[in-house]
């Protein structure tokens, strides 16, 4: 059955996979964001910051006016930058919190069935070789996976209070062609883009490495899926550890390793980070489709 769905943050790296695979799958879409491209498919768009009630309001009566049909909101707009949540503390909190908590508001004022929200696997803090389920203890060990892991508690109680039926995915390194350089494999492949030696500040920490377009997929079979299958927390992940200096060696090779050397700033940082995505496989059926090696390579091809 098709849903109404307000996509926040739209205009992001995430978003701008999301919403057409959505409107693709027919479902009808509201996309939402301070930014938005032109595009030749024809979704609603609201240009705007959600912190500004009549964004919001907009937003809403786009929604009423799709129909009767299940409605959801997939929230992902919020400051992703790890550093910048450090550097300006005030800020991480209302683009992450308080602005999750003015769309529960305006979700529970508007009857919206479901919220989903997009979080971090970076709530858990370090990790170990075997991957994290679901049911770990959060150890937030950043102001960003701070401001998170309380926007998380802010979904699941209005779901348990206001009858929404919350579902929080925890993301861990996404990646694609137009990752940000304030990631690592975004770095990475900028560098390499600009035919600069790749500096990454240790080769040691391992992550989890999924391309965008399985986190837009996955995001997809959340939706799809009943919501008394997915409401909860899910990890959307390959389940697979790759460490940095093995992602910018395979990155360099395809590229053309012989005019991009590996600089290694600091070799002391060995943590690690890989998320299970078992339960998501069972509740949805979803599976990632992209290995690391196919999805570095559809990055380097774009550019």
């Amino acid at each position: 059955m098709p849903l109404n769905v307000i996509v926040t943050g739209a205009g992001g790296v995430i978003g701008r996979r999301l919403v057409p695979q959505l409107q693709t799958r027919g479902h009808n879409v509201i996309a939402v964001g301070r930014h938005l491209a032109r595009s030749a498919t024809s979704f609603a768009t609201i240009t705007g910051d959600l912190s500004d009630a009549s964004v919001r309001a907009r937003a809403i009566a786009a929604l009423r006016d799709c129909g009767k049909s299940q409605s959801a909101i997939v929230h992902l707009a919020a400051g992703s930058n790890v550093a910048a949540a450090s550097a300006s503390r005030n800020a991480a909190f209302e683009g992450n919190v308080l602005l999750t908590h003015l769309m529960l508001e305006a979700a529970d004022a508007a009857n919206v069935s479901r919220f989903l929200f997009a979080s971090s696997g970076y709530i858990y803090g370090n990790g170990s070789i075997a991957p994290i389920m679901e049911d770990r203890v959060a150890h937030p060990l950043s102001m960003y996976a701070a401001a998170k892991l309380a926007a998380e508690a802010l979904v699941q109680g209005y779901s348990a209070e206001c009858g929404i039926a919350g579902t929080i995915f925890r993301l861990s390194n996404v990646f694609g062609p137009e990752s940000p350089d304030t990631t690592v494999a975004g770095r990475i492949l900028s560098q390499l883009r600009q035919r600069q030696p790749v500096n990454v500040a240790s080769r040691q920490p391992v992550r989890d490495f999924i391309f965008i377009d399985d986190v837009a997929e996955a995001i997809c079979a959340l939706l799809e899926t009943p919501a008394s299958a997915v409401t909860g927390v899910f990890n959307i992940s390959t389940g697979v550890g790759t460490s940095i200096g093995s992602l910018a060696d395979s990155a360099t090779a395809m590229a053309d390793g012989k005019t991009c050397k590996i600089e290694s700033l600091d070799p002391s940082n060995q943590d690690c980070l890989i998320l299970s995505n078992e339960r998501i496989r069972t509740r949805t059926g979803w599976a990632p489709r992209h290995s690391l090696a196919e999805g570095l390579q559809l990055c380097l091809s774009v550019h």
